[in-house]
């Protein structure tokens, strides 16, 4: 094992080269589309594991390189079985599906992380607040009772269509890690209400973890500060003393075994096309049949089948850029066991064992358009901007790239105007604009010293054009010195519309880029007492009401 030259890895290149979520042309069938993943990934992993050892160039130890020579065999028939489930998911042998995913998740079990979903805390500043965990449940709308966030009740589970883990008509209760990525699993609404949600102590939730292989870079991060810790235990490096742990306030690191990096590689290798599969993005959720959601439709079957499972904890598989900014995950959970009927013959709307695991807080009602009007100054001073830089662009030597911050500050102000009011079919649409007009941006504030070194050159060129046409040497003299004085004074002005530019429209626009931090509203409690939260049975319209 070499401590240093990690990057040289090829096993580490490897993991660090497959991406998710996986993303697929229209024109390809999802089931085409993993075959020839599939195949493409097995290849680069055997051409990767067949390299020989050498501690010059692999970081990883020597036992786990040839753990996995032995395990690709394995890796290649689970995503061989995978494709076959879309086969006979196709062909209508759904008796055969079921089979064929109990024979990979069999196969994968002793490979697979099952956590406490206490334990799937990622970054603690992200759902902590002092010693109370949290996650979030969102709907759109304005709901009034704290059970509207609930899992959708039984007795109206017609509404419930399909999803990634979600089978139409079965009840499953979402939860998320983080407020602004539960907003877009929401396609980001216009308006919506969310809770907060607790796990009751002595109900202990445990889930698939499929969180990881979604940012691969984290991971093979975390295996390389583990070797190097576990390499420096056994070459006998000392460590700082407890007591300077204490005194610094440095957490001390918690090491594994070589023999634990090993299986965490293993499992994550192992796993990777089980995760994969499940992780397709979609290109086109509101239609009848959504083919990237076949598969893991089926591991949440799965899940519903075994005892001591109780749902899965994955990474959002969205599209927009900024839903996988953040170092969050979302829980699904099934209501898996309703439907169910009381002694009294009376029907349960949700589920009795949900029920016990979670506490709510009372709901939030959040509104895009009420929150954007708080940014009515900087909308006029973007405004105001444009404004006078109109007139200056047609009344003085016009300058690049004037054109182009008129038409940022114009489109910005279109997209402002249309969130405040609410007019617009697609938030995807606004926030792609906003970032776009972001980049444009900082482009142009990047490039300032070479776009005012161009001014400088075409105020010259004008000057020299305008001698030039000028025979009277006398005149030429104070023409000469008249250019020079309102070469100043032009050059003194591009350099304060640059500057306002960047100090005040800037700031504006990239803040607003990023506009999914409105939805954490100024209406997120800044403190939350365990005495706001409150069992489901507590709430208005209880069960049967």
């Amino acid at each position: 094992m070499s401590l240093y030259p990690y990057y040289t890895d090829p096993v580490f290149n490897f993991i660090m080269t497959h991406q998710l979520p996986l993303i697929h042309d229209e024109d390809i069938s999802v089931r085409n589309y993993l075959n020839k993943y599939f195949n493409n990934l097995c290849n680069s992993l055997e051409k990767t594991i067949e390299t020989p050892y050498d501690q010059s160039v692999y970081f990883i130890e020597a036992g786990c390189h040839e753990t996995l020579k032995t395990k690709l065999p394995y890796i290649k028939t689970i995503c061989s079985k995978i494709v076959s489930v879309f086969d006979l998911y196709n062909a209508g042998y759904h008796a055969e599906v079921t089979a064929t995913v109990d024979k990979i998740l069999n196969l994968l079990l002793p490979y697979l992380a099952v956590k406490p979903i206490t334990k799937l805390n990622l970054q603690s500043d992200i759902n902590t607040q002092g010693d109370i965990l949290f996650w979030y449940r969102m709907r759109s709308g304005k709901q009034e009772k704290r059970t509207d966030l609930f899992h959708v009740p039984w007795s109206k589970r017609s509404k419930i269509g399909p999803g990634r883990y979600s089978i139409a008509g079965q009840p499953c209760l979402y939860l998320s890690s983080m407020l602004q990525v539960a907003w877009y699993e929401m396609d980001m609404p216009k308006e919506a209400t969310y809770c907060l949600f607790i796990q009751d102590k002595n109900n202990i939730c445990k889930v698939l973890d499929f969180t990881t292989p979604m940012y691969p870079g984290e991971f093979v991060m975390k295996m390389i500060g583990q070797y190097n810790g576990a390499w420096q235990i056994l070459n006998g490096v000392l460590q700082p003393p407890d007591e300077d742990y204490k005194k610094y306030n440095i957490e001390k690191p918690k090491y594994y075994t070589i023999e634990e990096i090993n299986k965490r590689i293993i499992n994550y290798m192992m796993t990777f096309p089980l995760i994969a599969a499940c992780s397709v993005a979609v290109n086109n959720k509101y239609q009848n049949f959504v083919e990237e959601y076949v598969f893991s439709q089926q591991v949440l079957l799965w899940v519903m089948r075994q005892k001591g499972i109780d749902g899965i904890a994955y990474r959002t598989s969205s599209k927009v850029k900024n839903a996988k900014r953040w170092n969050a995950y979302d829980i699904v959970l099934p209501a898996d066991d309703l439907p169910i009927v009381n002694s009294d013959n009376k029907k349960y709307d949700f589920s009795p064992k949900l029920k016990k695991i979670f506490y709510l807080s009372d709901t939030i009602y959040i509104n895009i358009a009420d929150n954007i009007k708080k940014w009515k100054e900087q909308r006029n001073i973007i405004k105001s901007f444009a404004d006078k830089l109109e007139i200056t662009a047609t009344h003085e030597t016009y300058f690049e790239p004037y054109g182009e911050m008129i038409s940022i500050c114009r489109t910005f102000l279109l997209m402002f105007d249309s969130l405040a009011n609410g007019k617009y079919e697609s938030s995807q649409n606004i926030m792609q604009t906003l970032d776009t007009l972001n980049k444009f941006v900082k482009m142009i504030i990047q490039n300032k010293d070479n776009l005012l070194v161009k001014a400088e050159q075409k105020i010259t060129q004008e000057i020299n054009i305008n001698v030039l046409s000028t025979d009277n040497s006398n005149s030429h003299s104070d023409n000469n010195e008249g250019f020079s004085e309102n070469t100043r004074i032009l050059l003194k002005h591009y350099r304060q519309i640059m500057d306002c530019f960047t100090d005040k429209i800037e700031p504006v626009i990239s803040q607003l880029t990023a506009y999914d931090n409105i939805a954490q509203m100024d209406s997120m409690p800044e403190r939350i007492d365990k005495v706001q939260f409150q069992n489901i049975d507590d709430s208005q319209n209880q069960d049967g009401e």
